[in-house]
């Protein structure tokens, strides 16, 4: 059992100065409770449909969701081995697509795999600019909050688009990409 996120919360995962890159994997997760046919319609309007069940009986479900944290790596890299920030990027890299392979399989879960790294201000030359990157799963959560607060106003334009978007990089995550311009 890992530790419970829920999506509405900030958290903070304690590092250490000597960590250079943290990889995070977190299944998501939701619970359904039954709950009485809703009498009239949501705060925005809405009106819950029923679940139809094979035998013809309708049942009306509140869900959660959330997500917990499976497993997280810290990452330390020498001075003495004279890594360059790409070659501290592809060690992440390689470490993430690793952690991929190992929870392919993993049942009945739909795996998140987010690393951040700690950037130095001085990059010499022929050093990956990602200056205007952002890592997907940032991104992600981004997303995901603008939803749940464009709901919350009561806004589904803008819940609809921000779904759109989340949805567009919930495949990137899925193709292995892991990061998204910031334009």
């Amino acid at each position: 059992m890992g530790t419970k996120i829920d999506h509405d919360k900030l958290y903070k995962i304690q590092t250490y100065s000597f960590h250079d890159a943290v990889i995070t994997v977190t299944e998501s997760l939701y619970s359904r409770t039954e709950i009485d046919p809703p009498t009239k319609p949501n705060k925005w309007g809405h009106t819950l449909a029923p679940t139809v069940h094979a035998d013809g009986s309708e049942h009306y479900y509140k869900y959660n969701h959330w997500e917990e944290v499976i497993a997280v790596v810290p990452l330390h890299f020498n001075y003495e081995d004279n890594l360059t920030e790409a070659d501290k990027i592809k060690v992440v890299l390689e470490t993430v697509d690793a952690l991929q392979k190992a929870y392919a399989s993993y049942p009945d879960g739909e795996i998140s795999i987010s690393w951040t790294m700690r950037r130095y201000v001085s990059m010499s030359r022929g050093e990956p600019n990602l200056q205007h990157l952002s890592p997907l799963s940032e991104e992600r959560q981004r997303l995901m909050d603008a939803v749940e607060e464009a709901q919350w106003q009561g806004d589904f334009d803008q819940s609809d688009s921000a779904e759109l978007e989340l949805e567009y990089i919930n495949t990137c995550i899925s193709k292995g990409e892991l990061y998204v311009p910031l334009f």
